[in-house]
């Protein structure tokens, strides 16, 4: 008699109908769960030119925020730095945080 040992049933001997029914549950439900993709795709990958412009404004928000005579907080700087980027691209822009219109 081959016994196996079933995260549902506990030991399960093949010799038994609750044997085959076990065997035949995770035989059936082994495909539904292998083909559920329980993790996120990963997002595209970056350049090293996007690296290193990533790195320098990480570097700059660290200083400003470590280093400013008054506290200031990161989503002030967050907001300005997407308000300036647009400004700089087009002077008709206009970044609009949500809940400010």
């Amino acid at each position: 008699m081959r016994t196996f040992l079933s995260p549902f049933f506990g030991f399960c001997s093949l010799a038994s109908s609750k044997g085959f029914l076990c065997l035949l549950f995770l035989t059936v439900s082994f495909p539904v769960f292998a083909d559920s993709d329980p993790l996120p795709p990963l997002p595209p990958p970056v350049s090293p030119e996007e690296q290193r412009a990533l790195t320098l404004f990480t570097e700059v928000f660290r200083i400003i925020r470590d280093h400013s005579w008054e506290e200031v907080s990161p989503q002030v700087l967050i907001e300005g730095a997407i308000a300036g980027m647009l400004a700089r691209l087009d002077p008709y822009a206009a970044f609009h945080p949500r809940g400010t219109g």
